[in-house]
């Protein structure tokens, strides 16, 4: 269902405004603005583990650790290309998970599709889904390019050229190409200096929120997430579209990166950044929604730009770090750390609920879950909190309601809890997907649900009522222009027994589904720091190239009750350092098994007394020459493709004696295609398994300072 006709952008002399405006169909007239561009370390502040100059134990965030990376979710940067706009020579970090380029700037692909000159585009996706596959780190161990959802998928609008000028479709073009192509979330670091104006792009938007693709039947529902801009910090500076009402409008926190020039704009995590645009709206609304880090951030760089794109000569900021990566800085590295975290809440949602979530329900959940960091509600500055997903990826994190049940005016659901066990406090989100507003109207919202929370003993709280950063029972008023609504109880207030939480239909003249208005209702812990899981002492490292052989892998360690931690790309020495036992998989990859640099970084781990196991069945085929082969892994290569599935034991051998191993068919990958005969090539290597009548396929090494285990298939 549309609730938008759209509107026309024209070209006029302003002698004839008067003209118009008189004409019978003319509705509303505006000026026409052009929309402009708005680490590990910013990973782990909104991913749930953070310490400074102490990374989290294993690459990525304590939420990646739990097994929330983004993948099967597409996220849509628009914005100013990527990398080299060619999906085969991708940057390392996003390489194989570009799914989609759209150009809307120039009809000449000879340069690549959507290539990123500017270096806006690729910086911002980085943060996304980066995967930090290069494996750089900064002087305290932390990677430079992990985004917030490393095994997310991406996929490029180009709508900027190459000096940042816009250049993009009609706003429903836009959001119906990426809905088209599967995007589930779109994330746009870009908007207009409105100052709070509710605008008809604003409007475009919150309609396009409910159904990005007219033309397709029913709802083809699209989370969108849009940064705040960069006029703080004044107040009423938000920009548009990140003002309409259902998008999820992103302000700028500070990173950690004191040491840098200009720390004092990265020493404390718990402040906002003084440029990043404030609310409120014109109509009073709250915005922006949330904030994440967006002050000295690392991300990629694109092979088309220049080094030091982002260097801002005025204030001596940002810059470039190397060839892979540079700095920014600014709400548009802020908004992308939410568009990836939204992508996480998506795929946890699915695997937890067998479902996709809604834009109100994935926007009530990144809202309850964020943490005060300093100002208490309802805030112009950091609107409802710093983005914090552990909080959400959380056993306590509760959906009851995802726009099942719809309300009419006067209508009312009730839903009875126990809030007891959160011992820290309780977080009670309200968020519906509201009809259009009018921009002529005195404020946008047009249908309005109240959020009233009864405890066992009677008190009650109204949403938006707040005295500081809790909820205030005292005041009887209700919220009459947002539709978000929270209530927010500590843990001093928490009672034993039933709470009910009612979502009321004060007013909702426009039917938006059948019934008048849907919503979202969610309930999250409150805290920041998560408990600290056992320290892994095995490293998986997933160097499969995009397949999913880790799986048995993890299977195994987990029935045998082994704690570990998993790396899904090729890290360096000083992650490897950090586990006493390291399992290396490059199932049936033929080239670039090893690279000379993953080489060097396990022949420093092994070199400090590290054990290695590693399996494939074409390393030898691959660096069967290399002095690595023959003195790390104390192997000579024999010949590829043996063509024999079993492999037995060798006599004697502590583990193996007595064993058969078959591998092909059966429970197994089934991916044996060129599995290698290879042998001992020194006193300090034997064989551990030898394939059934012909050559050895598996050697194990104890040199005194480390031990390798090498099976040639796998």
């Amino acid at each position: 269902m549309s609730w938008f006709l759209g509107i026309e952008t024209i070209d006029v002399n302003a002698s004839k405004i008067d003209d118009i405006a008189l004409m019978n169909d003319t509705y509303w007239i505006e000026p026409y603005i052009e929309p402009e561009l708005f680490d590990e370390v910013s990973d782990e502040i909104v991913g749930g583990y953070w310490a400074a100059g102490t990374p989290w134990d294993g690459p990525g965030t304590y939420v990646n650790s739990l097994g929330y990376n983004g993948s099967g979710v597409l996220v849509s940067v628009a914005d100013t290309g990527l990398d080299d706009g060619n999906t085969t020579t991708m940057h390392l970090d996003m390489m194989g998970r570009v799914v989609g380029l759209i150009d809307y700037t120039e009809s000449d692909t000879s340069d690549g599709v959507a290539e990123d000159v500017h270096g806006h585009g690729t910086h911002c996706a980085g943060i996304v889904a980066g995967n930090a596959a290069i494996g750089t780190t900064d002087a305290d161990g932390y990677l430079y390019g992990m985004g917030v959802a490393p095994e997310a998928s991406i996929m490029q609008q180009r709508v900027f050229g190459d000096d940042g000028s816009w250049e993009g479709p009609a706003n429903g073009v836009l959001a119906q190409d990426a809905v088209q192509n599967g995007a589930d979330v779109g994330s746009n670091s870009w908007g207009m200096n409105t100052f709070g104006d509710y605008t008809s792009d604003d409007a475009e938007f919150d309609a396009l929120v409910r159904d990005a693709d007219s033309s397709t039947p029913s709802n083809q529902q699209y989370i969108l997430e849009f940064s705040a801009g960069n006029a703080g910090p004044v107040t009423g500076s938000i920009g548009s579209p990140a003002s309409a009402k259902n998008v999820i409008a992103t302000g700028a926190s500070e990173n950690y990166r004191p040491n840098l020039p200009q720390g004092w704009r990265a020493d404390n995590v718990d402040e906002i950044a003084d440029f990043s645009s404030r609310g409120p709206c014109e109509d009073g609304r709250i915005k922006p929604d949330i904030v994440a880090p967006g002050t000295w951030i690392s991300s990629a760089l694109s092979s088309s730009a220049s080094q030091g794109w982002s260097w801002n000569p005025d204030y001596g900021r940002w810059g470039n770090i190397n060839s892979d990566y540079e700095w920014c800085g600014g709400t548009s590295m802020a908004g992308p750390h939410v568009s990836g975290g939204a992508a996480l809440f998506v795929e946890y949602h699915r695997e937890t609920h067998g479902s996709t979530p809604s834009p109100a329900l994935t926007k009530a959940a990144l809202i309850s879950g964020a943490d005060d960091v300093g100002p208490g509600y309802p805030s112009n500055d950091q609107g409802w909190g710093e983005m914090n997903l552990t909080n959400v990826i959380n056993p306590q994190f509760v959906v009851l309601e995802d726009q099942s049940v719809a309300l009419a005016t006067g209508g009312s659901h009730a839903y009875n809890i126990m809030l007891s066990d959160y011992i820290n406090g309780a977080k009670i989100t309200l968020v519906w997907t509201d009809a259009p507003g009018s921009v002529s109207a005195s404020k946008a919202l047009v249908n309005d649900l109240d959020l009233v929370v009864t405890a066992p003993d009677g008190t009650t709280y109204h949403g938006n009522q707040f005295s500081g950063a809790w909820s205030d029972p005292t005041s009887g008023d209700f919220d009459r222009v947002n539709n978000v609504e929270n209530v927010f109880i500590n843990a001093g207030n928490i009672q034993s027994g039933t709470y009910q939480i009612t979502v009321l239909g004060y007013n909702v003249p426009a039917e938006v589904v059948p019934g008048g208005q849907d919503y979202a209702l969610v309930i999250a812990p409150v805290g920041r720091t998560p408990p600290m899981p056992p320290p892994a002492d095995i490293l998986i490292v997933d160097d499969d190239q995009g397949a999913n052989y880790e799986t048995y892998y993890k299977n195994a360690l987990d029935a045998n009750g082994y704690n570990y931690a998993y790396c899904h790309y090729p890290p360096d020495a000083s992650v490897l350092l950090n586990y006493s036992v390291v399992i290396w998989l490059t199932g049936d990859d033929f080239e670039d098994t090893l690279t000379s640099t993953e080489q060097a970084n396990l022949q420093t781990y092994l070199s400090n007394g590290g054990n290695l196991f590693i399996s494939g069945q074409d390393i030898g085929y691959d660096i069967g020459g290399s002095s690595f082969y023959h003195d790390y892994l104390h192997a000579n290569y024999v010949r590829d493709d043996t063509d024999i599935y079993n492999l037995n034991g060798v006599g004697g051998d502590p583990i193996s004696d007595g064993l058969t191993i078959g591998i092909s068919g059966g429970d197994g990958a089934d991916n044996q295609r060129y599995q290698s005969e290879i042998a001992p090539c020194d006193e300090s290597a034997s064989t551990v398994f030898n394939y059934a009548g012909d050559g050895c396929g598996a050697i194990k090494a104890d040199t005194g300072t480390y031990k390798v285990v090498y099976f040639a298939f796998g």
